[in-house]
């Protein structure tokens, strides 16, 4: 017959795993808080306008989604190209009540 596990043992050893997960859980809240609390603050580089890419809601271009139900979706590719290589950015619109 096996030996039946004593009750205390398998609190005792319930307790210590939990308190680690509660530790492995809550560490990172405590690292943000202490970096809060350092009084630093975030360093960030300037804007620099050969970078930065603006198109105006006039310039957008939308175009209905291909294989979304007619009249129920758009989409505008601002810059770049789906039909090209490099990086492109899509935004989506959706039509309420389709």
């Amino acid at each position: 017959m096996r030996p039946q596990p004593q009750p205390e043992a398998a609190a005792a050893a319930g307790h210590a795993a939990g308190m680690d997960r509660r530790a492995a859980m809550i560490s990172p809240l405590l690292a943000l808080c202490s970096l809060a609390l350092s009084g630093r603050s975030a360093q960030a580089s300037p804007i620099n306008p050969a970078e930065t890419a603006v198109t105006l809601p006039d310039a957008i271009t939308w175009k209905a989604w291909n294989g979304a139900p007619p009249g129920s979706a758009e989409i505008a590719t601002l810059p770049g190209s789906l039909d090209a290589p490099g990086p492109t950015s899509c935004s989506c619109a959706g039509t309420r009540g389709s």
